[in-house]
């Protein structure tokens, strides 16, 4: 996907809860999983989907290589607990990839940053967002991407 020429009636700095529930509306943002995503003012809460690797080394990867990336790691598959759900079993000392249940297509005058601030405390996770086509962790251009988040394991 290209870079969207739309444009949405906003105005600059942080956007609040009406602004990013609207760019749910329209269709900037989506998820195959949770059709109905819920903005806590400014922000939302990112879900993985259903597909993840555990790298085989630690690296800082450039997410233009993220295909060499997933090839060299071994994929792993959701569990499923007794209600059902599924979940990743995600072990000690290693760092994984997985993919977010998100697509952004964001107008060209929208850009977004993402924080682990709360999987750092809640977790004791160090966790980054990886977007398509990005230079550097944690930033989403106004591109149509998909979304993947890198994490490792502190602890």
């Amino acid at each position: 996907m290209g870079i969207t020429s739309q444009t949405v009636e906003i105005s600059p700095g942080v956007l609040h809860a009406g602004q990013v529930e609207l760019l749910i509306k329209t269709g900037f943002i989506s998820s195959i999983q949770f059709p109905n995503l819920d903005a806590d003012g400014s922000a939302f809460d990112l879900r993985l989907g259903k597909t993840a690797w555990r790298l085989k080394q630690a690296q800082r990867p450039a997410t233009r290589e993220l295909a060499k990336l997933k090839v060299n790691a071994e994929r792993i598959t959701p569990e499923t607990d007794s209600g059902g759900a599924e979940y990743f079993e995600f072990e000690r000392q290693n760092i994984y990839l997985a993919e977010l249940d998100y697509h952004l297509n964001l107008p060209s005058n929208i850009c977004g940053r993402a924080t682990g601030k709360s999987s750092i405390g809640r977790l004791d996770l160090i966790t980054r967002l990886l977007t398509e086509n990005s230079t550097e962790y944690d930033v989403v251009r106004s591109t149509g991407i998909e979304v993947i988040e890198c994490f490792q394991q502190l602890a």
